[in-house]
């Protein structure tokens, strides 16, 4: 209630004060005064969606150094992903990372991991997922349906993208 409310308008990220201000919210060092573990997880998920180049370098730091709790830490690595400025780099983080990653996220939380892939519509990605997995399966017990239902998607997607680039392409070609 008010307490969330005071920790946003004393970080600026109400109104239009979260237009001008993309400054990141330091949740690491206000969780005394955040009580509410529903708003502690949509500000690690809005934290995560930052293209700020000294927040990623942030919720970075957030993903790796323990200091947030798990949930936190996955929606943050989830959010980079999700956001298409922030996208390609964070995967290519995220492989050169994923053991310290993984060692930040619950116990059962791992083996969703492969999913985190889902954000791409490429079956390029394929190859990258399956060597991670492949290098690193292990530290992720019970990953394998995720992985597999995570490359069925990717090679989905891309065979949906592929057919309907030609059908626009035809559509165009005819006006």
């Amino acid at each position: 209630g008010d307490r969330v409310r005071d920790v946003l308008d004393h970080h600026r990220l109400t109104g239009l004060g979260r237009r001008r201000d993309e400054r990141a919210l330091s949740l690491p060092d206000r969780g005394d005064e955040i009580d509410d573990p529903r708003f502690a997880a949509a500000a690690a998920g809005a934290l995560g969606r930052t293209s700020n180049a000294e927040n990623v370098t942030k919720v970075r730091s957030y993903i790796l150094d323990g200091t947030l709790g798990p949930r936190e830490t996955y929606d943050l690595l989830s959010g980079q992903l999700e956001t298409k400025a922030t996208r390609d780099e964070t995967w290519a983080w995220t492989i050169e990372n994923y053991p310290a990653i993984v060692s930040q996220i619950p116990g059962t939380w791992p083996r969703r991991t492969p999913r985190l892939a889902s954000v791409f519509c490429s079956a390029d990605r394929i190859g990258e997922l399956e060597a991670l997995f492949n290098a690193h399966g292990d530290i992720a017990p019970g990953h394998e349906r995720a992985l597999a239902e995570t490359i069925e998607s990717l090679a989905l997607c891309d065979a949906y993208k592929t057919e309907r680039q030609s059908e626009l392409a035809a559509a165009l070609r005819e006006r």
